[in-house]
């Protein structure tokens, strides 16, 4: 989670204080993964929800800075999927 949240920061200048972040693990055995994989446990899914408006090369560089943090904790780049959903302003809203 800190390495998703610390890529947000640099890549998309998220402030530090704005963290929301959700971790969900599931058994190997309930996750699909790509057959070519070396290590298919590894394999890792991030998905990200962010309002739209950013670059190309800001969305690359996030993907990029992921990528770096994931593997210094043992997760190869072919192993890593990252999902940007851009969700319009309008359906987001404080919870109430």
């Amino acid at each position: 989670m800190d390495a998703v949240h610390e890529a947000l920061v640099v890549a998309f200048g998220t402030p530090a204080d704005d963290r929301s972040v959700r971790y969900v693990e599931h058994p190997p055995e309930r996750f699909s993964f790509p057959p070519h994989l070396a290590d298919p446990e590894r394999h890792t899914l991030v998905t990200i929800e962010v309002y739209p408006g950013r670059t190309v090369e800001k969305k690359q560089r996030l993907y990029t800075e992921i990528a770096e943090r994931f593997a210094v904790v043992g997760i190869p780049a072919d192993h890593l999927t990252v999902i940007l959903h851009e969700v319009p302003q309008e359906n987001w809203g404080p919870a109430t």
